[in-house]
């Protein structure tokens, strides 16, 4: 859960501008692959990699599926449940904290050049 609010919560400050640091596309795409290469090296053993909430809700029912015939594996379905709701519990706390923690104390620079800009291109 804490790894998938560490993957949101960069994804979140580079695609909404007023919360972005920068406005170049290369450094958003090089610090969300940080966070995500510093998740992984993390808890990636542990965890398979899963901090997309997309792809944890696909990663154990696919597995149990493929290891359904198998008397050596192991039961994946036990793992479902912290795979579903931890990821999404972790993204779901990332946007919450973007509105309602981060948002109130970013100055609203933002919206006054996106005026000016919208301003500037009607005359």
């Amino acid at each position: 859960m804490g790894f998938t609010f560490i993957f949101i919560t960069a994804i979140l400050h580079n695609v909404y501008p007023r919360l972005s640091i920068q406005s170049d596309a290369v450094l958003a795409v090089a610090s969300v692959c940080t966070s995500i290469y510093f998740c992984i090296r993390c808890v990636g053993d542990v965890t398979g990699g899963c901090f997309n909430p997309v792809v944890a809700l696909i990663n154990i029912p696919f597995v149990t599926v493929m290891n359904a015939n198998r008397p050596e594996s192991r039961d994946f379905k036990e793992y479902l449940a912290p795979y579903l709701f931890g990821t999404l519990l972790g993204g779901i706390l990332a946007g919450l904290f973007c509105k309602h923690v981060v948002m109130p104390h970013v100055p609203h620079y933002y919206d006054a050049m996106v005026n000016t800009f919208k301003e500037e291109n009607a005359s």
